[in-house]
């Protein structure tokens, strides 16, 4: 019997040590590093996920919120999806909404068998989302993409925490705008000398 209990003390001690290490992990970003931008370009926004603790879903999904002020969402293709292993299938995605705040599905799968499943991922690409910078946006203006945080549309995935990081690009000048400027900007000096 004290053999039994030993057995089963250090059985539950090794599950909840290697539990503890378990990672789960959603991050979003951008296929530019930099996350530099010029007006009319397309961002690429990228999420990879990480569940490789023998966590089990039968179902993830995201959405993201966006200024619509100034990006669009009228790039070609509009996302990729990439499958997460283990039976995961791409579910059918809601079209973006517009109210009360613009959002838009990231990834959305579902388990074909409907059970948990655990895919054992790290650092996994499982969508690109495409959106076109205004012409017009400003130099310097800040463009942020979060996470919709509010039911039934937050972030679920192997239940992470609906409060995740964002994602900020920055919009700057042309090159031929940037160019004119430093150019004006050399012309100072010399017209400082110039005057007497």
């Amino acid at each position: 019997m004290l053999r039994r209990c030993s057995v089963l003390a250090a059985l539950l001690w090794l599950g909840l040590t290697a539990r503890a290490g378990a990672t789960v992990s959603v991050v979003l970003g951008s296929s530019d590093p930099d996350a530099y931008y010029l007006p009319g370009e397309t961002i690429t926004l990228t999420v990879r996920v990480t569940a490789n603790g023998g966590e089990a879903s039968n179902a993830v999904s995201g959405n993201i919120l966006y200024p619509a002020a100034f990006v669009s969402r009228n790039q070609q293709p509009l996302y990729r999806h990439y499958q997460l292993p283990g039976g995961f299938e791409a579910a059918s995605l809601d079209v973006c909404s517009s109210t009360p705040t613009p959002r838009c599905p990231v990834f959305s799968q579902r388990t074909s068998s409907g059970l948990p499943v655990a895919p054992n991922i790290t650092n996994f690409l499982i969508s690109e989302t495409f959106f076109g910078i205004g012409t017009g946006v400003a130099p310097g203006t800040v463009v942020a993409f979060n996470w919709v945080t509010s039911p039934p549309n937050q972030l679920n995935f192997f239940g992470i925490s609906p409060i995740q990081p964002g994602y900020s690009v920055t919009i700057i000048p042309e090159p031929a705008t940037a160019a004119l400027l430093c150019v004006g900007l050399l012309g100072v000096p010399l017209a400082a000398r110039r005057t007497p």
